[in-house]
């Protein structure tokens, strides 16, 4: 009957959020896969299953055609089971499957409709989100929608919208982890009462078993651990070699401590095999852990197997193996480009790792204190490893409590939920497919790894007991590692509860260096101070009618900021495209405006020679194009260097027939001189009819208009006044620029200069107090424009000294920039 809580889920999910089409897609899946193991007939359904992912098994295989990857082998490995493999086991072992029934499966199939209904019609865009799903999927133009960033593949580095790198993480180690459940099952025991011989041939599979099965996870946990950390790339040569080194860690403990020599070699012929132009690709790394890795593994060993011992003096070995490798990879390949001598010691508490992975994209992570933290780890390991041994007499004298349970129940085998494992796999390919999924795949992946380790360690205790006691029951958790555990727990839940809390205070009550007025929580959260909410009161209050060209992610916000008629409901100032555009538009106009931002064939032609682009032919084709399409206004913002230093608004800006009529430090809006109302809106600017959402933008376009086009010095020196008296309201990047643009007169550069130079000075008196106020940011972009053509002042009067010193506070203010914008932000 919990099926049915789909429906209201789903309705929310359709009112705030697209991409519920998701629910349905699984509930077919996961409604089929029941129906199936709800007959009787077992070959019939073991024919019908493989009829049914015979076809989804051979698309995937198409699809991943071109990639070359470990990852990918062992996902693809990982369907084939499913399909060829657990498909027909269902029907004829039916038992060990879990199965909601013919009744379960009635019950999924109608909350399914009725959750159809109820997103139609509750829904506020009815089938939009279902339409532009086959749009974007099975359309003729679904190929050229999915150019759009959110609905490329999950590992497309490039791709500047979102991250995979912690869904990475998750993909290697759900495959892990499904092979790793997978094989565990094979521990249980065939034979609970059997002769001695054939009960001593079980143990001995059990023995060989675990030691594969041993490795198998060591060399799952360094894959996940070293990604985890950035250390090594996701690719075949890399994972076979981590893979060695734990193989290396697993002889060195369980066979003799003197294999931990080959961990040397390793990092050698690892720096050997890697390309010295990209940084070594991380594997300078290996000298650093292996003494943290010998240690963990050791212990953890030693907590699973009496023969592995903690010998105090092995670390000797572990310690020289490490030092060892250090030194010689500084002296044959100087990783680091050491300048000095390898043995000068200062050099290695200054390392900066020479390599970034491409899976980092999107995250800014510097790792800035990595090696110092890699160098506290080594030392603790050691102190560890050598106080281990006391620590356990002492533990050993105490009594080990556990908790008392019933050994009267055999361990048995939980069933398997097909359905589920289905469920997860589609959505882990989905998001693979699409990081737009990344989300929902983590949701769904996220338990099911942990049911996977707990089924694991589960059939491992019992099958362990069985060998050793002749009882397969799960052993109780000791009292000592329980109590070790909830004190981790609450260390964890404290540590962290109190981080995230003090960053929650930081980026969301603390003062905001992004906007010096919208920095409300919701604001920051949403990241909506760069939508133009100011561009949206001016296009209100005027009511400006008619058609313009906007930026096809802001249309909905457009949209929204305007009156609607109260009798259609039809926004005034119709747009041009929308963050809809797969569902609502017809693929020609994506594709005009797609060319009309991209310039038209003047630029390129231009760019086809290699030849510098003619903004000004730009201009005047890109007017001609909206005029015959009757747009009379342009709304673009400047948050993104690709569209304000794009052809677009290059060339409109070099169009005498189209002026600005409102702009901020967020957002243009440029309107067409030779239409009444664009006529008219310039001509408000200075009859007072048009109104302005503010004294900074008013004074701002007042200022730009008449250092533009106004004649004699007099209309200068007012522009001039009016862009200083915008600056003053809003410290900020925009007026400074108008006021920079006007030392292009003689006339007025004393005065720019003496300008430039107070606010330079006062920002460096005052850099603290204006720190700990909102729109920070503003005034360093400011500063810095100012630094600049300050700069340029010192060098044309031929001052060395001067143009020095304002480079340094360039190089420093750019510097106090990056990790504010990084910061302040979740």
């Amino acid at each position: 009957m919990y099926i049915w809580l789909i429906i209201p889920v789903t309705v929310f999910w359709c009112n705030v959020h697209g991409g519920y089409i998701y629910v349905f897609i699984i509930l077919v899946a996961f409604a089929a896969l029941h129906l199936l193991s709800s007959f009787w007939q077992k070959w019939w359904t073991a024919l019908v299953f493989i009829a049914v992912a015979l076809p989804f098994y051979i698309l995937v295989l198409r699809k991943a055609g071109t990639i070359i990857s470990i990852l990918w082998l062992l996902y693809i490995s990982y369907l084939t089971l499913l399909a060829f493999g657990v498909g027909p086991i269902v029907s004829f072992t039916k038992k060990n499957f879990v199965s909601i029934g013919l009744k379960g499966v009635g019950h999924t199939i109608a909350a399914g409709f009725v959750t159809f209904l109820a997103v139609i019609i509750f829904n506020p865009f009815h089938l939009t989100n279902l339409t532009h799903t086959f749009i974007i999927s099975v359309s003729e133009h679904a190929k050229m929608w999915r150019t759009v960033n959110e609905w490329h593949p999950a590992f497309a580095w490039s791709n500047p919208v979102g991250t995979g790198f912690p869904f990475l993480v998750l993909f290697i180690l759900s495959i892990g982890l499904v092979f790793l459940w997978f094989f565990s099952r094979f521990f249980m025991p065939k034979l609970l009462k059997a002769p001695k011989n054939e009960l001593d041939t079980q143990k001995k599979l059990f023995e060989i078993l675990s030691k594969i099965f041993g490795c198998a996870a060591a060399v799952l946990i360094c894959w996940v651990t070293f990604i985890s950390f950035s250390f090594i790339r996701p690719n075949a040569a890399d994972l076979f070699i981590c893979a060695v080194f734990a193989g290396i860690l697993l002889l060195s403990i369980y066979k003799s401590v003197h294999f931990i020599y080959f961990a040397l070699l390793l990092a050698l012929v690892a720096l050997w095999s890697a390309n010295p132009d990209a940084g070594y690709t991380g594997r300078y790394i290996y000298p650093f852990c292996i003494l943290p890795a010998y240690v963990i593994v050791h212990i953890l060993a030693s907590m699973l197997s009496k023969t592995v011992k903690i010998r105090p003096r092995n670390i000797i070995f572990v310690a020289a193996t490490a030092i060892a490798a250090l030194l010689l990879m500084m002296v044959l390949f100087n990783p680091f480009e050491f300048e000095m001598s390898a043995w000068n010691v200062k050099q290695y508490f200054a390392l900066k790792r020479p390599w970034h992975p491409r899976y980092e994209a999107n995250l800014s992570l510097r790792y800035t204190h990595l090696f110092t933290v890699l160098y506290i780890i080594n030392i603790a390991s050691v102190t560890i490893y050598l106080m281990l041994k006391p620590v356990r007499k002492l533990l050993g004298q105490s009594p080990n409590r556990t908790e008392e349970e019933s050994r009267d129940d055999s361990h048995q085998l939980p069933k398997i939920d097909l359905a589920l494992l289905a469920v997860v796999g589609l959505t882990i390919y989905m998001a693979y497919r699409s990081r737009r999924f990344i989300p929902i795949a983590a949701i769904a992946a996220c338990p099911v790894v942990a049911m996977f380790i707990d089924q694991i360690t589960r059939t491992i205790s019992a099958a362990r007991n069985f060998h050793r006691r002749n009882s397969l029951v799960v052993s109780p958790m000791p009292y000592n590692l329980q109590l070790f555990f909830s004190v981790a727990a609450v260390a964890a839940v404290v540590f962290f509860g109190t981080w995230w809390g003090l960053k929650f205070k930081r980026v969301y009550l603390d003062e905001w260096p992004a906007d010096p007025k919208l920095n409300s929580v919701f604001i920051r959260m949403t990241a909506s101070h760069a939508k133009p909410f100011y561009a949206c009161k001016f296009i209100k209050d005027n009511r400006l009618e008619g058609k313009m060209f906007n930026y096809w992610t802001e249309g909905g916000f457009i949209a929204w900021g305007q009156e609607p008629a109260p009798d259609t409901g039809r926004t005034p100032l119709q747009l041009y495209m929308d963050g809809r555009a797969q569902a609502a538009y017809e693929p020609e106009v994506y594709q005009d405006w797609s060319n009309i931002m991209a310039g038209g064939p003047a630029v390129q032609i231009a760019r086809i020679r290699r030849q510098k682009v003619d903004y000004a032919k730009v201009g005047r084709w890109v007017g001609d194009e909206l005029k015959k399409r009757d747009v009379w206004a342009a709304l673009m913002p400047l948050s993104d260097p690709k569209v304000y230093n794009g052809p677009f608004m290059k060339g409109i800006e070099r169009n005498g027939d189209w002026q600005l009529a409102f702009v901020n430090n967020k957002q243009k809006l440029f309107v067409d001189r030779t239409t009444p109302q664009g006529k008219e809106l310039l001509e408000g600017i200075f009859n007072g009819k048009t109104r302005y959402p503010d004294d900074f933008s008013r004074n701002l376009i007042i200022a730009h208009n008449m250092l533009f086009f106004g004649v004699g010095e007099d209309a200068k020196q007012r522009g001039l006044d009016f862009a200083i008296k915008a600056f003053e309201a809003n410290p900020s990047q925009a007026p400074m620029r108008e006021i920079i643009f006007a030392s292009k007169f003689a006339e007025l550069r004393p005065r720019i200069n003496a300008f430039c130079k107070n606010y330079f000075d006062d920002f460096a008196k005052n850099k603290d107090l204006y720190a700990k106020q909102d729109g920070y940011l503003h005034r360093i972009w400011a500063v810095l424009i100012a630094t600049d053509y300050l700069q340029k002042v010192a060098r044309v009067e031929k001052n060395t000294e001067l143009v020095q010193f304002y480079e340094t506070r360039k190089q420093q203010y750019n510097k106090e920039q990056e990790p504010l914008r990084r910061a302040k932000r979740w």
